[in-house]
C-alpha cells in the first residue's frame, strides 16, 4: 500500500496510506496515516549530507531493579554447569526441539518473563568454517522459532553467550540476531560477549546476572563494572577523497565485481593508480571494462571461477603468474539465498557464507607480507542493521 501511495504521489496526487506498526516488543501500535506529496525540484536540489556510520561501544549504565525470569539453559559444557549452579531453579535442555517440548510442561504463566540462555555456540568464532557457522546459525534460528511459539503475553528473551571479544571482531552471530529480532518480533534476541572475562566462573556469574536484566539492550560486552553496549553513530569525520594511491607496480585482485559495484570500483581503482587488475568471478566476462571510461592504460584480466572453490587460489595465481607481486585485494564476492529465516536450510546459510569466508585462503596463498598492502572486504548494511529475508546474508 505504501509503495502504491508513493507511485501515486509521484504523479502529483496527495495520498493517505494506512500502515501497520509494532514496537520493539511486538505490541501493536496505531498510526493515523502517512501523507505523500510530490516535491518541487527546488525543494530537493541540495544534496543530502554524506555520513559514515560506525559502531560505538558506550558504558551501559546501572541496570534497573532485577527482573525475575524463568530461565532455560541450552548447552553441555563446564560453563553450562557453572551457570546452572548459579541458577539452581533453571532448567537445562539439550536443543531447540527439547525446548519446544519442555516449555508447555513447565506451567509458565502467560505474563511471566522467560529467558533462554544458549551456551552451545560460545566458542564459535569468526574464523570457523562455513559449515560450522551454518550449523550454528540454523540451530540458533530453530531455538528462537521455538521460543517465538511459546504462549506468552510478553516478549521472551534469547540470550546467546559468546566467548568472542569485540577486540577480535566480535561474535559472528551479531548480524543474524539483528535480523532475527525483525522476523521474530516477540523475541528479544541478544548476544553477550564474554571475551574480556578471564575465567569460566566469572563468565557464569555475569550470565546469571544478565538473565535478570531487562533493559532492552541486545549487544553487550561483558567486563568489569557496567559493561558496554553498542550504538550506531555517525563518524565525526566526513567522508574524504584524500586516500592513498594504489601501487601501479603491482597487481590488484577483485573477487566478484562483475556487476554494478565492480563497474564503479574499476574506474576508481584506475584513477588511484592501479594498472593491472584481475577480476575473478562466476560471471566474469572477457569484455569486462573494454572501452569503459577511465580504464585507458589499465590491463584487466578476467577469470570465470567460483571464488569459494578449494582450488580457486591456485587458478588465480596461475592467471597472474607473469605479473609483479599482488598489491591489494578487493573482496566483493557474494551469493544471495534470500528467504524468511524459518525457510532457510543449512545449505542456504553455507552457500552465502562460503564466498565471504573465501578471503582467508586467498590471502594465505597469494599474499606476500612484503608486498600486500591491504585487503578490503565489501559487506552489506544488513550486517549492521538487520534485514528481513536476508538472515544468512547479515
Amino acid at each position: 500500500e505504501a509503495i502504491a501511495a508513493l507511485a501515486d504521489a509521484r504523479r502529483g496526487a496527495a495520498v493517505i496510506a494506512a500502515l501497520g506498526l509494532t514496537d520493539a516488543q511486538g505490541a501493536a501500535l496505531s498510526a493515523d496515516g502517512v501523507v505523500f506529496t510530490q516535491l518541487a525540484p527546488s525543494a530537493i536540489a541540495r544534496p543530502l549530507p554524506a555520513h559514515r556510520y560506525l559502531d560505538r561501544w558506550r558504558p551501559r549504565g546501572a541496570p534497573a531493579a532485577p527482573s525475575p525470569a524463568r530461565v532455560f539453559i541450552l548447552g553441555d559444557s563446564v560453563q553450562t554447569r557453572l551457570l546452572a549452579s548459579a541458577l539452581p531453579e533453571a532448567a537445562v535442555v539439550a536443543d531447540a526441539h527439547e525446548l519446544g517440548r519442555v516449555l508447555p510442561r513447565h506451567g509458565i504463566r502467560r505474563d511471566e518473563r522467560v529467558v533462554v540462555a544458549d551456551l552451545r555456540w560460545a566458542d564459535l568464532h569468526a574464523r570457523a568454517s562455513s559449515a560450522e557457522l551454518a550449523a550454528g546459525y540454523a540451530s540458533v534460528r530453530d531455538t528462537i522459532a521455538a521460543l517465538s511459539d511459546a504462549p506468552l503475553d510478553r516478549s521472551a528473551t534469547y540470550l546467546l553467550a559468546s566467548d568472542a571479544s569485540i577486540d577480535r571482531g566480535g561474535s559472528p552471530f551479531m548480524g543474524l540476531l539483528r535480523t532475527a529480532h525483525l522476523e521474530y518480533p516477540t523475541v528479544v534476541a541478544k548476544v553477550v560477549m564474554l571475551g574480556r572475562l578471564a575465567t569460566a566462573q566469572e563468565r557464569a556469574t555475569h550470565l546469571a546476572g544478565e538473565t535478570e536484566i531487562d533493559d532492552g539492550e541486545t549487544e553487550i560486552i561483558a567486563q568489569g563494572g557496567e559493561g558496554l553496549v553498542r550504538r550506531l553513530a555517525t563518524s565525526p569525520e566526513p567522508p574524504t577523497d584524500d586516500l592513498p594511491e594504489l601501487a601501479g607496480d603491482g597487481w590488484h585482485l577483485v573477487t566478484g565485481g562483475a556487476g554494478g559495484i565492480g563497474a564503479s570500483l574499476l574506474p576508481w581503482m584506475a584513477m588511484r593508480g592501479a594498472r593491472r587488475i584481475l577480476v575473478a568471478s562466476r560471471k566474469a566476462s572477457s569484455s569486462l571494462g573494454v572501452g569503459a571510461p577511465g580504464l585507458d592504460g589499465v590491463e584487466i584480466r578476467t577469470l570465470d571461477i567460483d571464488i569459494a572453490a578449494g582450488d580457486a587460489p591456485e587458478h588465480i595465481a596461475r592467471a597472474a603468474a607473469d605479473w609483479p607481486p599482488l598489491s591489494g585485494i578487493f573482496h566483493l564476492a557474494g551469493a544471495l539465498r534470500d528467504g524468511a529465516m524459518a525457510d532457510l536450510s543449512i545449505a542456504d546459510f553455507e552457500a552465502v557464507l562460503a564466498p565471504k569466508l573465501a578471503i582467508a585462503p586467498l590471502v594465505d596463498r597469494l599474499g606476500d607480507r612484503d608486498y600486500l598492502r591491504f585487503v578490503v572486504g565489501f559487506g552489506s548494511a544488513a550486517a549492521s542493521l538487520g534485514s528481513p529475508g536476508q538472515a544468512n546474508y547479515s
